[in-house]
């Protein structure tokens, strides 16, 4: 990090930072700190430099941030991200604003391109990389040997998509004139991104005058600029986290109240402003421009939309697919041999090999199970870090696409297409189902067997999503008809308005269901009706005879309302099965 932090006094000097923060009425001492946070410096190093606690060091980085105003409702590393994304367009600005500060622009020595010289931005520490040999070695060859000239690499958020592209862009920079590596983890503007990349060609060539007379334009005009020079140049250009362009990202809260549960299909490009969705243009330009001498490598959780299928006849645009690591590398990540760590193998299964979640997996072993994994298997209780992750994704997927996921995690195997049409209601046709297992497949939800051409969920996902199911059926289904049967006599009609808003919303369980049941990974796993059933002991502080006369009285209730099953959907039989399954568990103990 400290090293992309040094780059940025090359795009907004100190002294414009320190006029600046003066002009907004930030002291002398606290714009010395924000300097040696923008240099790199960590609150404890700057701590221990002045001889203070740390805590006062970040009492006056607030100070900074409230009299510059930055990102008011933001908090943590963010709020400095902030700060150098509102300190450049400043700068940006007042540049532009003025002829004489053109000139004076213009006039300032340059720092010349070097060989091998990579522009970073938001660069992570990769000091912890392991493994990937058999990816950057499809990907050199795609830019090196095929000359593409736009890669994706796709997978899910935490997987080493960022990560990988770093070490790519070590790897093959000496093949390229110019190389620059750009987070945009913050969600910037086309305009504010393409200046930026723009400025890098003014700061590194001697045609100042044409590009900086030019980079004043509109973003079309930009883009035409950018695309000449990537014509003129042999460049790599990254962009990670390109999904934050897209519809699923949720880092801006404002974004996340407009467009909330929209259930946008994968790829969608923002519209909550307009310049996120030029972005579409900039990328639709590069992948058909035959003529251009550089790549662009792009990282994201989705596929932007306009490069979904472009892929299939196209020796020019490549797609990479990051799965998780493997066995040895988490051996390697952990430094320990073959013969230690019995069990890492499924850890590894049931995460797909999610670096985040089995790393965190691991973590809570040792500190909770003093690092016995038959014992964590034992608890059955598989949670993970990433969990917050795919909730994020969750919120956005349509109706339609979470009746597929509770369908196919209530089916335990995989399915074809054809297997959901006319689930949920109204019924989905075969169409609707194909355009939602693309999507989720887009949002790495399921994945597709080649074999068969079925559809599966990945472990990570299916652990997620029956809980999202259990949550679903108890709190919208099963505690609700309990609650309100007791004073059905008195209201009838709004237990009836419930079981009309419920119908189908959720699938039919299978009465088969036993927390005794095994994957294929021979560990247990918590069904959906072991979940509902431990969530409803807690509920009747583990009153199991009174809640199973409960249970029964809901039935004999639906029985009288049940004219046929359009009325009452699945809930019947769900609950049905969940006291069967109670009092089998209960014969058990």
């Amino acid at each position: 990090m400290k090293e992309s932090m040094s780059d940025y006094f090359e795009y907004v000097p100190k002294d414009f930072i320190g006029e600046y923060a003066v002009k907004h009425g930030v002291k002398k001492d606290d714009i010395d700190i924000m300097l040696a946070l923008l240099s790199g410096k960590s609150y404890q190093e700057i701590a221990d430099k002045k001889d203070w606690d740390i805590g006062r060091v970040r009492k006056r980085m607030t100070f900074v941030y409230e009299k510059l105003k930055v990102a008011p409702r933001e908090k943590g590393p963010v709020k400095l991200q902030r700060l150098q994304q509102q300190l450049l367009t400043e700068h940006q600005a007042k540049t532009k604003g003025s002829k004489d500060d053109i000139e004076k622009e213009k006039t300032r020595p340059k720092k010349m391109k070097t060989e091998n010289e990579v522009v970073w931005n938001g660069r992570p520490d990769i000091s912890s990389f392991v493994g990937r040999e058999e990816e950057l070695k499809r990907l050199t060859k795609w830019i090196l040997e095929d000359k593409c000239r736009l890669v994706s690499i796709l997978g899910l958020k935490g997987i080493g998509k960022s990560f990988i592209s770093v070490k790519l862009t070590e790897k093959i920079k000496d093949k390229f004139e110019f190389v620059i590596w750009r987070s945009l983890s913050l969600a910037p503007t086309i305009s504010a991104f393409l200046d930026d990349v723009i400025n890098i060609f003014i700061t590194k060539t001697k045609e100042e005058e044409k590009s900086v007379e030019k980079s004043s334009a509109n973003v079309n005009d930009k883009i035409a600029i950018l695309i000449d020079k990537l014509k003129e140049y042999r460049c790599l250009l990254v962009l990670a986290e390109f999904n934050t362009i897209l519809f699923n990202d949720l880092s801006n809260p404002q974004f996340q109240e407009n467009n909330k549960r929209d259930g946008k299909p994968a790829g969608t490009y923002r519209t909550d402003q307009l310049e996120y969705a030029l972005y579409s243009e900039l990328i639709q330009q590069i992948n058909e421009q035959s003529e251009l001498n550089s790549c662009v490598v792009i990282t994201s959780s989705e596929c932007p939309d306009n490069l979904q299928g472009v892929t299939i006849d196209s020796s020019s645009v490549k797609i990479c697919e990051l799965g998780g690591l493997k066995e040895e590398d988490f051996r390697e990540l952990l430094k320990v041999e073959k013969n230690q760590y019995q069990g890492l193998a499924q850890i590894i299964k049931i995460y797909d090999g999610h670096p985040i979640a089995v790393m965190s997996t691991l973590s809570r072993i040792q500190n909770y199970y003093g690092g016995d994994i038959k014992k964590f298997f034992e608890e059955k209780t598989i949670t993970f870090k990433i969990d917050s992750t795919l909730k994020e994704d969750f919120q956005f997927l349509s109706e339609n696409e979470r009746q597929i996921l509770y369908k196919m995690v209530v089916e335990e195997v995989p399915l074809m297409a054809k297997d959901m049409e006319g689930i949920a209601n109204p019924r989905l046709s075969i169409e609707q189902v194909i355009q939602g297992l693309e999507s989720l497949q887009g949002k790495f939800f399921v994945t597709k067997l080649e074999k068969d051409g079925s559809f599966q969920l990945s472990s990570l996902t299916k652990e997620f999503i029956i809980s999202k199911l259990s949550d679903r059926v108890y709190s919208d289904e099963i505690l609700p008809l309990i609650e309100e049967f007791d004073i059905y006599e008195e209201k009838p009609q709004t237990i009836k308005n419930l079981l009309l808003a419920q119908v189908e919303l959720t699938p039919k369980l299978k009465s088969c269901f036993n927390s005794e049941s095994k994957s294929d990974l021979d560990i247990p796993r918590t069904s959906v009706l072991e979940k509902i059933s431990i969530k409803l002991f807690g509920y009747y502080w583990n009153d199991q005879e009174d809640l199973l006369e409960d249970l029964e009285s809901c039935l004999n209730n639906l029985k009288q309302l049940k004219r046929s099953k359009k009325d009452i959907g699945h809930i019947y039989e769900n609950i049905e099965a969940l006291k069967e399954y109670i009092k089998k568990k209960l014969n058990r103990y």
